[in-house]
């Protein structure tokens, strides 16, 4: 399935595409993308989602820019912990290549910064984070204050990388 766009440079992904993934047991069946520089996720992703795209990014060696266009779903059920992110063997595009992360944040929600947090460790060569954090809500400013703040203290390996918190559009 995936053999016939492995040499795209841009892909757009949906979260039930991704899914579709969850089958392969065995990364040497899905093929390498040695051309993909941008990858997006579009729909929100869920816990095995995430396991998913971390498994395809080992097959995505030249990755420089990965949007999660719609962020992590929203549930009571869903939480995510740093311990839950342990790569095998952390992708090279993490530890050369990644310049761009661009999420959706979801209101209260503290699955996107352990992610973030797993992404700023092993990136040595990330420039910009770049989280877009929902402003409809009456405690809108104390609530985004707080969530830029926990960003702003995660520890990264690149010296460059600027993080950014902005208004979500509606």
């Amino acid at each position: 399935m995936l053999n016939g766009i492995k040499s795209v440079r841009s892909l757009t992904i949906s979260h039930d595409s991704l899914a579709s993934l969850s089958g392969v047991r065995d990364l040497s069946d899905v093929p390498v993308f040695q051309n993909l520089i941008h990858l997006k996720v579009v729909r929100e992703m869920s816990r095995d989602t995430i396991d998913i795209l971390l498994d395809m990014m080992q097959r995505t060696p030249n990755l420089r820019i990965l949007e999660i266009a719609e962020g992590l779903i929203q549930d009571a059920e869903f939480i995510l912990h740093e311990d839950d992110l342990n790569f095998e063997t952390i992708p090279c595009c993490l530890r050369s290549h990644l310049k761009v992360i661009s999420m959706k944040a979801i209101y209260g929600q503290e699955a996107p910064i352990h992610l973030l947090k797993h992404f700023l460790k092993h990136s040595a060569d990330i420039q910009r984070v770049v989280v877009h954090y929902p402003n409809y809500t009456s405690d809108y400013m104390g609530k985004r204050e707080k969530f830029e703040n926990q960003l702003l203290m995660l520890p990264r390996i690149s010296e460059n990388c600027v993080i950014e918190v902005l208004d979500q559009p509606l």
